[in-house]
C-alpha cells in the first residue's frame, strides 16, 4: 500500500512538472505570437502614415498648380470680383458668367463680399 501512494505521488508529481513545462512553452508560443502581430501592426500603421503623408503632399501640389494655373487666366476670361484685399480675382469666370464658382453669387464688379457676422 504504501509502495502504490508512493509511486502514485511519484506520477502526480512527474505529471505536473510535464504539465508546467508544457504551460511555460505555451506562454512562450503566444508571447512570440503576439510580439509578431504587434511587429505587424507597427508595420501597417507607418505605411498608413506614409500614405496619408503621400497624399496630403500631392493634394498641396494639385492647389498649387491650380493656383498657378490661375495665374495664367487671361484678362478678358478672369473673374470680374474683388477681392476683399481689393484686387481683382485670379480665377477663371465661369462659361457664360463674369464670376467664377465661389463669387458666381451675384457680385457686382467692384464690391466685396461682406464676412458673415
Amino acid at each position: 500500500m504504501k509502495l502504490t501512494t508512493i509511486l502514485l505521488t511519484l506520477v502526480l508529481a512527474f505529471g505536473s512538472i510535464l504539465s508546467g513545462q508544457d504551460k511555460k512553452g505555451a506562454l512562450k508560443k503566444k508571447t512570440a505570437e503576439v510580439a509578431a502581430e504587434a511587429k505587424e501592426g507597427g508595420k501597417k500603421a507607418a505605411a498608413e502614415t506614409k500614405d496619408t503623408a503621400k497624399k496630403a503632399k500631392e493634394g498641396a501640389a494639385a492647389k498649387k498648380k491650380a493656383a498657378a494655373d490661375d495665374d495664367d487666366v487671361p484678362q478678358a476670361q478672369r473673374c470680374q470680383a474683388t477681392t476683399q484685399a481689393g484686387s481683382q480675382c485670379k480665377r477663371k469666370s465661369a462659361e457664360g458668367s463674369k464670376f467664377c464658382w465661389q463669387h458666381a453669387g451675384g457680385q457686382k464688379k467692384g464690391e466685396t463680399k461682406k464676412k458673415a457676422a
